[in-house]
């Protein structure tokens, strides 16, 4: 390849990456932390959008309350999940 063209991927690649930056911060600021748990000691986390109606929302937290069991919270709970592949 020529300097031409390396220069011009490399601008590419700068752009894509910016664009990336500006995306997962529009979409991080878009969300808002929900916590499950039953108690303040847990920590069971999900994101949610923050732009919801009221009782949209309240539908969605009590519908995610009730079907909390359905996510794996950590990797001790998955069973069928080799260790070794998450771990380092």
């Amino acid at each position: 390849m020529d300097d031409k063209t390396l220069r011009e991927l490399r601008l590419q690649q700068e752009a894509m990456e910016r664009e990336m930056q500006v995306s997962q911060h529009v979409h991080a600021s878009a969300l808002e932390e929900l916590n499950l748990a039953d108690n303040d000691t847990e920590q069971r986390m999900v994101l949610i959008a923050k732009e919801m109606q009221s009782a949209e929302k309240t539908k969605l937290t009590e519908l995610l309350r009730q079907h909390k069991y359905v996510f794996a919270w950590s990797v001790n709970v998955m069973k069928e999940l080799d260790l070794t592949f998450c771990q380092h």
